[in-house]
């Protein structure tokens, strides 16, 4: 049930233009952290490729796409990947610090333009 609602609430949000990227980064954003998890709905409700692999894990093969995805946000600052991720799952969390990040870039911005003059 659970699954329905966040499926329905990302395409709500997304619309029918969205890229692969955004519908992967939403799913976090909407509270679902497993890439494997996500790979799956992308897979089974968004029309994305439905192939599974063949080795012991079964995971999507669209799974190393959604990876990738989430890692571009990851080295945006959007998002953090936990630590405990390994080879079966790779777990992702929205960044709570990003509006700190902006902050301390703005001011070594200043910074560096104080220094230039």
């Amino acid at each position: 049930m659970r699954d329905d609602k966040l499926i329905e609430l990302v395409k709500a949000q997304l619309g029918y233009n969205a890229t692969f990227d955004e519908v992967a980064y939403s799913f976090v954003l909407n509270g679902q952290h497993s890439a494997v998890a996500i790979s799956h709905v992308m897979a089974n409700d968004f029309g994305f490729d439905k192939q599974l692999s063949v080795g012991t894990i079964h995971r999507p093969f669209i799974y190393f796409d959604v990876l990738l995805a989430l890692k571009k946000q990851v080295d945006k600052g959007n998002l953090i990947m936990d630590e405990s991720s390994n080879i079966v799952d790779c777990i992702f969390y929205v960044n709570p610090y990003r509006e700190e990040d902006r902050r301390n870039e703005s001011e070594e911005l200043q910074q560096q333009t104080f220094t230039l003059f």
